[in-house]
C-alpha cells in the first residue's frame, strides 16, 4: 500500500465499528457475563499467565477495579485474543452483559 492511499470502510464496517464504540457495560455486568459464559476462570488464568509484572498488575487492576468495561479497550481486546476469543465472540459477550 502506498502512503497516500486512503482505506475506505464499507457501510457495514462503519456500522460495526460504531456499534462497538458504544458497547460499554458495568463491572458487574461484565463479570456476570463471563461467569454465565463459563469464561470467568479463563479470564483470571489469562491474567495470571501474563509474564510482565507491570502488565499483569495493569490487567488485574482493570479486571477487578474498573467501573466499566469498554469494548474497544486495548487491554480488554488483547485479553480476549489471549483467551482464544474472536471479535464476534467478544461482541456477543458484550451483548449478553448489556442484558444483565
Amino acid at each position: 500500500m502506498y502512503e497516500d492511499e486512503t482505506v475506505v470502510e464499507t457501510h457495514e464496517e462503519w456500522a460495526l465499528r460504531k456499534q462497538r464504540e458504544r458497547m460499554v457495560v458495568s463491572m458487574r455486568q461484565a463479570h456476570e457475563a463471563l461467569i454465565r459464559s463459563g469464561l470467568h476462570q479463563t479470564a483470571l488464568d489469562t491474567i495470571a499467565a501474563i509474564q510482565d509484572p507491570v502488565e499483569q498488575l495493569l490487567a488485574e487492576n482493570y479486571f477487578h477495579k474498573a467501573n466499566e468495561f469498554e469494548r474497544g479497550n486495548a487491554l480488554l481486546v488483547t485479553m480476549a485474543v489471549n483467551m482464544g476469543m474472536t471479535d464476534e465472540d467478544l461482541d456477543d459477550l458484550f451483548r449478553l452483559a448489556a442484558t444483565l
